[in-house]
């Protein structure tokens, strides 16, 4: 499956200002945002932590001597679990929120990609190719006990546990193009979530309360990529971007309200936005760098 790129995860949340609401006032920034960036496509990836106002200069995590990618953050904040391309294959890593601290999590053949925290951050879902077509897994925080949930003669991605912890949304193309499901956290009951005739990826679940049944997703589109949600008891989609751009990768911010994705439409290759949930207030955050990607889900 084909590994896109903006990775943003959202540190704290995203509080509306004055105006409140969908679509008025601006964003008072409560924590940070953590991303990929190089300075070219896709090249020296390197992974950074800015304010998510964007205001000041984004500070560094990684120094760019092996290509990191992938961020998420743990559920304290604390953590941050990426993928490193070393010698080769693709490995599970973790550091500190300010860099520190680094911990190699995998070591087996294939890559590994795409991990994300457990809602109680005893557990990581993520990709991994160690048995051939790239399928999904689980293991313990601190890299043991992996356990493959899926074993298909077919690609499967871009794993994210649902707020409560009991399921994980992901991609897979087991029907042909990629499309989204969800399946219980040990594997089993898959149910397809999308039915589009294009490609649905990078799936991300909403955790505020109440609303851990909204799956936004990124879907090719005749004009670009753009940004859906999908109801996952109700099925119901919405289009959220319809701008013409390149917009995809999309990342919930903690409290549920806003959508952190990457886009093309200030000129930029690919550079960081936030809209709210619904679509409403798109603004860019990440401007100081040419090319800003790969967002992921962060509680």
């Amino acid at each position: 499956m084909k590994f896109f790129a903006i990775l943003a995860v959202f540190v704290g949340s995203l509080l509306a200002g004055c105006g409140g609401g969908g679509g008025g006032g601006g964003i008072v920034a409560t924590g940070h945002i953590v991303f990929v960036s190089s300075e070219t496509s896709h090249t020296s990836k390197r992974i950074y932590l800015m304010r998510a106002d964007g205001v000041g200069q984004p500070t560094a995590l990684t120094d760019g001597s092996a290509n990191a990618d992938a961020p998420a953050l743990s559920p304290d904040g604390q953590k941050v679990v990426f993928t490193l391309a070393m010698s080769g294959n693709t490995q599970i890593w973790t550091m500190n929120k300010d860099g520190t601290g680094l911990a190699q999590l995998t070591n087996s053949s294939g890559d590994n990609a795409s991990p994300c925290f457990s809602p109680d951050g005893v557990k990581i879902a993520f990709m991994s190719s160690r048995n051939g077509r790239d399928q999904i897994f689980t293991m313990n925080a601190d890299g043991s006990v992996a356990t493959p949930l899926t074993d298909l003669n077919s690609d499967n991605d871009c794993p994210v546990f649902s707020s409560d912890g009991l399921s994980i949304v992901f991609a897979s193309q087991r029907d042909g193009n990629s499309h989204i499901y969800i399946m219980n956290v040990d594997g089993s009951n898959p149910i397809r979530l999308t039915n589009s005739s294009s490609g649905d990826t990078h799936p991300t679940t909403n955790p505020a309360f109440g609303q851990g049944n909204v799956i936004a997703f990124e879907r090719d589109t005749a004009v670009g990529k753009d940004i859906y949600v999908v109801n996952s008891k109700t099925l119901i989609e919405t289009r959220l971007t319809n701008n013409g751009h390149e917009n995809g990768q999309p990342a919930f911010s903690s409290d549920g309200n806003w959508i952190a994705y990457s886009s093309n439409e200030s000129g930029n290759p690919e550079a960081v936005f936030v809209m709210r949930e619904d679509g409403s207030n798109h603004h860019l955050v990440g401007n100081g760098l040419p090319w800003s990607y790969n967002p992921n889900c962060g509680l």
